[in-house]
């Protein structure tokens, strides 16, 4: 037998107290006369030994009180098979899984509330000198260091969800970062959900160390979440019609049936979509929607589903884009770019003949398109230098007699190659400079080609000019030579064609390809919207900055008015931002400057967690084969795994015995000093 705290044992000296109150009682002995001698004698004689017994056993039973009392304040135990753990200066490093699947409820409990109450009774088991430190998906700075038994407990009182989860093999990493030489025992209270754990078997364990790992039992249910969002066309346009593609994972064992989808923005009700979906499926749905104004604009996709709800709502930003300014600078007519770009609102169209040239809607353009000029002023050159290294688009057709060597000035200062004259008969074999059909798996055609069986009629080209193999081929001549390509020179893209759009050079401007062509140049000159959302998942936010936003220090707001100062930094026009994980729930942030909103920012939970597969103990048990250093428990609640622990660490506890027997002997006194 084993005590856990034997200073108490000292207390044993309290028996000393009975001992003397008992041998220097100094009561003495009254005188009694009575007139029989003979009876007194005999009455004499019997009340001495029943005196000299009682008193004996009211000592034995002070004694026998005294000792079970200390006893149990020593909290005596038969020690365990693993007992040698708890001795000495123990740190206990706990992962308390507070990530948004511990949700799923255990009888009655949710999960999370089952794991506290585990550690709560963990504590009650390692002595009063250890020390713990607690780490949740939060990873906050105030839990890495070393707390008493009772300032661990009133921590876990504040613990919350968290819309982070964490791997196993870097959690466990940066948990043996503080390993010190004191004895260190590593609990992970954790419902081991699949999506979110990785692999257990790449986790780098400490050999020295020992693990215990606490499965929550939790049941897999079913669930509906969004897996991604995407806009039907590269813009959002106000006062027309929209379409958003949303696709749904069903991860249940049962068909979604009519399962309705709504879509809000700014708080209003504008288009629904019906679900139906297998089980274990994958499923797109559709919305169709119009808005009014412009800039960004908060919406969010709501459903009903249980018992699992964290999840059904998905938030995100709508931009609207305002006229996309295309400046097209042409000898000739130019008409065929004209009738393009002036077919639809979207576009804002400066049209001029290259004499004739207003340098300040340059800067403000997204694209320029060159058409058929024979060569490139000095002054334009620079102009379309500094206007592609910021990010602008330009688009080149050359002329009909073109002047390279102008050409070579500006495809020096671009960083691009360096461009030949080619003379072609424009009556020749027109078979020969027939186009290639394009690549419709190049991401530049994505969404281009509804079909792509069957034999594609491409227009004939006749180049003007060539350049060396590079960039990326848009469209190719059936001679193998590239007839239109694009480059990229600093922020912005380069579009090279071979051929004039004349007739006589080419029929591209009459063929079909045409107008796709230059809208998607148009529409990809527009600065690249950042992510319609973000996840708590994601280490860094990135968003541009206009330079009229100014500098400072930056703060997100979020609809409760609360604020906090992520850390950030801007380079190359961009801002970084490193969200603070802890407090941070799902919805809308403002970003503002000196109290002034600048920019919306949508956040939603990762979609891992809200896949409900989680590690069977099977499973866990195969991870951990093996290694004598890991203990694994069996699910259950917090009651299994405190008795489970005790009995493997402590061993049976006594205490609870020598307070019976204590209260036994304390009654013992008393009958015998009443009845006695």
């Amino acid at each position: 037998m084993s005590f856990l705290y034997p200073a108490f044992l000292f207390g044993l000296s309290a028996i000393s107290i009975p001992v003397i109150i008992h041998l220097f009682n100094l009561q003495r002995p009254k005188k009694v006369y009575f007139s029989n001698v003979r009876f007194l004698r005999d009455v004499q004689q019997t009340t001495t030994n029943k005196l000299k017994l009682k008193h004996w056993l009211i000592l034995l039973s002070r004694i026998l009180f005294i000792t079970a009392l200390v006893f149990a304040f020593a909290q005596p135990f038969l020690a365990g098979n693993k007992s040698a753990d708890l001795r000495g200066d123990t740190e206990v490093v706990t992962y308390m899984d507070n990530s948004y699947s511990m949700q799923n409820e255990i009888e009655g409990q949710k999960a999370l509330d089952e794991a506290i109450k585990s550690l709560n009774g963990l504590t009650e088991v390692y002595p009063p000198s250890a020390k713990y430190i607690l780490y949740t998906n939060d990873l906050e700075g105030r839990d890495q260091f070393g707390r008493t038994r009772d300032k661990l407990k009133e921590r876990i009182t504040e613990l919350n969800y968290s819309g982070v989860y964490r791997e196993a093999g870097p959690l466990t990493r940066r948990m043996q970062q503080h390993a010190g030489s004191v004895k260190r025992h590593y609990f992970f209270f954790s419902d081991f959900q699949k999506s979110t754990l990785g692999s257990l078997n790449e986790v780098k364990w400490d050999t020295t160390a020992r693990y215990f790992l606490v499965p929550l039992r939790n049941e897999e249910v079913s669930n509906l979440y969004i897996d991604s969002i995407w806009l039907g066309s590269p813009l959002v346009r106000a006062g027309e019609n929209n379409t958003l593609e949303v696709q749904m994972v069903n991860d249940g064992k049962e068909v979604v049936k009519d399962r309705v989808l709504k879509l809000f923005i700014e708080n209003v009700q504008v288009s629904t979509a019906t679900l139906n979906a297998a089980a274990g499926t994958k499923v797109k749905v559709a919305f169709r929607f119009n808005l009014n104004g412009t800039g960004q604009q908060r919406a969010v996709i709501k459903w009903d589903d249980h018992p699992v709800d964290f999840d059904n709502a998905y938030h995100f930003i709508l931009n609207v884009s305002p006229p996309i300014k295309v400046t097209h600078l042409f000898e000739g007519d130019g008409k065929y770019v004209k009738a393009v770009y002036t077919s639809d609102p979207i576009f804002d169209l400066y049209s001029a003949d290259a004499g004739s040239i207003d340098y300040s809607r340059l800067a403000s353009s997204r694209i320029i398109v060159l058409d058929g000029l024979r060569s490139i002023p000095s002054s334009l050159v620079s102009s379309l230098n500094e206007f592609v290294q910021k990010g602008g688009s330009l688009m080149f057709y050359p002329g009909q007699q073109p002047d390279v060597d102008s050409y070579n000035q500006l495809m020096l200062m671009l960083g691009l190659p360096q461009l030949k004259s080619v003379k072609t008969d424009t009556v020749g074999n027109r078979l020969t400079y027939e186009l290639l059909p394009p690549d419709p798996r190049q991401p530049f055609f994505g969404q281009v080609f509804e079909k792509t069986e069957g034999k594609i009629l491409m227009p004939y080209a006749y180049p003007t000019i060539s350049w060396p193999r590079g960039g990326e081929t848009l469209l190719m001549l059936k001679t193998n030579d590239p007839w239109m390509s694009i480059f990229n020179s600093g922020k912005g893209k380069v579009y090279l064609a071979s051929s004039p759009l004349e007739p006589a050079y080419t029929s591209l401007p009459r063929h079909a390809i045409f107008v796709p062509l230059m809208y998607k140049a148009a529409f990809n000159s527009v600065r690249e919207s950042e992510q319609l959302a973000w996840t708590f998942q994601q280490p860094l936010i990135t968003l541009e900055m206009d330079e009229e936003v100014g500098t400072g220090s930056f703060t997100l707001v979020n609809d409760n008015d609360a604020a906090f100062i992520p850390v950030q930094h801007i380079a190359g026009g961009e801002l970084h931002l490193e969200l603070p994980k802890e407090d941070l729930k799902s919805g809308f942030y403002s970003l503002r400057l000196d109290g002034k909103h600048v920019h919306w920012i949508a956040l939603n939970y990762g979609k891992a967690e809200s896949q409900m597969r989680f590690a069977t103990q099977e499973e866990l048990k195969k991870a951990v084969e093996g290694r004598s250093y890991i203990t694994l428990y069996e699910p259950g609640d917090s009651e299994v795994f405190t008795q489970a622990f005790k009995n493997e660490h402590v061993g049976v506890s006594l205490w609870k015995y020598c307070v019976i027997l204590a209260l036994l002997f304390l009654l013992t006194e008393i009958l015998l000093i009443r009845f006695l």
